[in-house]
């Protein structure tokens, strides 16, 4: 849903809501894994120009809320709810059709671990038609669902370990995996024997200060840590 000021065409308010409900249940063998979750999400955002086109910002807040309920073989019950909400701004700069540059801060609080926050820059530069030069950086901060995002493990007659004090604690009893993702891009369109034809090289680099680990080495057991 939204609106557009008619005084002012650059102007504008939306709100975004989604909900969704997912029930799973799988096999392994004699093993089995279950889970159902229900989530959902609303956005509010509010946008409009500083003088000129030039200058765009962007404002807004929003809630995510996430209730999990996951059975794993018949004796491992995990459950958790996590509502994250926080607000947003972002400012754009665009002097040309050749360069943008966006930059923008989140700061957001998990009910499982608490307050943090997420600066993002994100660059643009078109020197002459057909080429293009990007980079970007920001963190990210993520809660690993561990079962869900590794099915595969489950069928194995592996043992589940997870390296943690309580693992009914929070999520797996797990910390989130918190990261600094950094990346460059060339662009680069062209005609080929009168067709159009693009080629593209991208560098991208993760660097985690906390990582949710499946460790395999062990060939009896299967280890979740951070």
């Amino acid at each position: 849903m939204g609106y557009v000021f008619p005084e002012n065409k650059h102007r504008s308010i939306g709100l975004q809501l989604a909900g969704s409900n997912y029930n799973q249940k799988s096999y392994f063998g004699l093993k089995n894994y279950n889970s159902e979750q229900q989530n959902g999400y609303a956005n509010l955002l509010f946008q409009d120009i500083i003088g000129t086109v030039a200058h765009k910002y962007r404002v807004g807040a929003s809630i995510n809320y996430d209730n999990y309920d996951e059975w794993y073989l018949t004796d491992q019950n995990f459950k958790r709810k996590e509502v994250v909400s926080g607000a947003f701004a972002e400012y754009t700069f665009s002097p040309s059709e050749k360069f943008d540059a966006v930059v923008g801060l989140r700061q957001d609080y998990n009910s499982l671990y608490g307050w943090f926050t997420t600066p993002r820059l994100n660059l643009r530069y078109a020197p002459i038609a057909g080429t293009t030069f990007r980079a970007s950086s920001g963190r990210g901060q993520r809660t690993a669902n561990i079962f869900a995002e590794n099915t595969a493990v489950l069928a194995s007659s592996r043992r589940l370990i997870i390296q943690s004090q309580d693992i009914y604690n929070k999520a797996y009893g797990l910390q989130p995996e918190v990261s600094w993702n950094t990346g460059i891009a060339v662009d680069q369109n062209m005609r080929i024997f009168g067709r159009e034809a693009s080629a593209s090289v991208e560098f991208f680099h993760n660097s985690f200060s906390n990582q949710v680990v499946v460790d395999y080495e062990n060939p009896r057991e299967i280890s979740f840590t951070t």
